[in-house]
């Protein structure tokens, strides 16, 4: 069973497959250092692209051989349950076994640099648009090889773990889910959410979703358009031609591409946030989405709640949750109002999954919709327009010591491999290949 949760874990990481990991020997020696195929030798060593290192020591982490080990909660210090030395890759390398570039670089010895633009949705000619949307059809109906991920039907102690092939777009969806769920070891935190780490891990996901795409497609600019949701009256891109419109009940209308789309991980019923079960088959539904189904939660966000996020000096503040005020993330995560920062109150990033309803409106489930990836292509270009005009803030992340497990500035970001510490994207796009076609707001 260990060695079939391993796999499975480290398949869901982005880039090659470290199949050779997936051993007893490799469990037993706690060491995940693939040979790179141009010159046989460990992560590469040879050619000077890495070497295998052990891993950092993570709070929280309980040891999984104790007699009463806890319930089995794998985020926990970050792949540090199954492997205790990786490959770390030389700067400008990247990749389980170092054979890939960094993000933002290309050639046979990673060179040159590589810039993408990610464009507004509504720049997008006709047939650019039909693309990308094409693309995610063949995402979600396109099974991985290279990927397996981790369930578990039952929320009983001990219960039999399985592990289930999923397409592209599902591998994404489950990450999203995997890191939306609550802690294991009973605290209330979630990964990825409700913290300084918000902006980080969903840079991070969108980048790595890229990456994939890429190699699925062959094109090497593949980039997630984003929607400009501020200041619209109404969804402006939820029409048959690019997200789908939805009738009364909520589902999509049969001429939208994504009509007959299913969800994935939505099984578990009262168990959908804690972590007892995870992504078990079965109870799938069609997407559902009802933009503006209640007036009174209000409409999309304004153009003057980005412009009033935008200046707000601080990244984060105390308690580093969903409660602090004065913070720009908490501000952009959507628990704080924008124009009155002393006080919390639905707004900005949860406010549109709010506004749209449906499979949006489920923090677990959310990334089912394929609106889900624009939406957050468009908070990580505000983000990217908070880091250019607060120069000197990227290096600030908060060093508190109580900011929650998974939020602080040294923990290694659930489920990817290579490890990426939150700190590390706490810098401008430029530096990871990408801009946006338009940096205003």
């Amino acid at each position: 069973m260990r060695l079939l949760l391993a796999l499975a874990l480290v398949m869901t990481a982005r880039g090659q497959i470290p199949r050779p990991c997936a051993t007893e020997r490799h469990l037993a020696s706690r060491t995940c250092c693939p040979l790179w195929w141009g010159d046989s030798s460990p992560c590469g060593k040879a050619s000077g692209r890495g070497a295998c290192r052990r891993l950092g020591s993570a709070r929280g982490l309980r040891d999984p051989s104790s007699p009463s080990p806890p319930p089995l909660d794998f985020r926990l210090g970050w792949p540090a349950y199954f492997f205790g030395r990786l490959c770390a890759c030389a700067p400008g390398y990247g990749g389980f076994d170092c054979g890939e570039c960094a993000h933002g670089l290309r050639g046979p010895r990673c060179q040159h640099r590589h810039l993408v633009e990610r464009r507004d949705l509504r720049q997008l000619l006709p047939t650019e648009l039909g693309l990308f949307l094409d693309r995610l059809v063949l995402a979600k109906r396109a099974r991985s090889p290279r990927y397996l991920i981790y369930t578990s039907a039952s929320p009983r102690p001990g219960a039999p773990h399985r592990f289930r092939r999923a397409s592209l777009y599902h591998v994404f969806t489950w990450a999203h889910y995997l890191c939306a769920k609550r802690r294991g070891d009973g605290a209330p935190e979630a990964y990825a959410h409700g913290g300084p780490a918000f902006p980080l891990w969903h840079r991070l996901y969108l980048l790595a979703f890229e990456r994939e795409m890429r190699n699925l497609t062959g094109d090497p600019d593949f980039s997630v358009p984003y929607w400009t949701w501020a200041g619209q009256a109404a969804c402006d891109v939820c029409t048959d031609n690019i997200f789908g419109s939805s009738n009364a009940r909520g589902l999509l209308n049969p001429s939208s591409r994504f009509f007959s789309w299913p969800t994935f991980c939505s099984g578990e019923g009262a168990h959908e946030l804690d972590f007892s079960m995870v992504c078990p088959p079965g109870a799938t539904r069609l997407i559902r989405r009802r933009p503006g189904w209640d007036p009174n939660l209000g409409g999309l966000p304004s153009l003057e709640d980005v412009r009033s996020c935008l200046r707000l000096p601080t990244y984060d503040s105390p308690p580093y949750n969903q409660s602090a005020l004065g913070s720009f993330r908490n501000a952009l995560e959507g628990y704080l109002k924008p124009t009155d920062p002393n006080t919390l109150y639905p707004s900005m990033h949860n406010m549109v999954h709010y506004y749209c309803g449906g499979t949006m409106s489920s923090v677990t489930y959310s990334a089912n919709d394929p609106l889900f990836l624009s939406h957050h292509s468009y908070i990580d270009k505000i983000f990217e327009l908070w880091l250019r005009a607060h120069p000197g803030k990227a290096s600030l992340y908060p060093q508190d010591p109580s900011i929650p497990h998974g939020h602080r500035a040294d923990d290694r970001m659930p489920p990817f491999i290579p490890v990426a510490l939150n700190r590390d994207f706490m810098r401008s796009s430029l530096d990871f290949g990408y801009t946006y076609s338009n940096m205003t707001v």
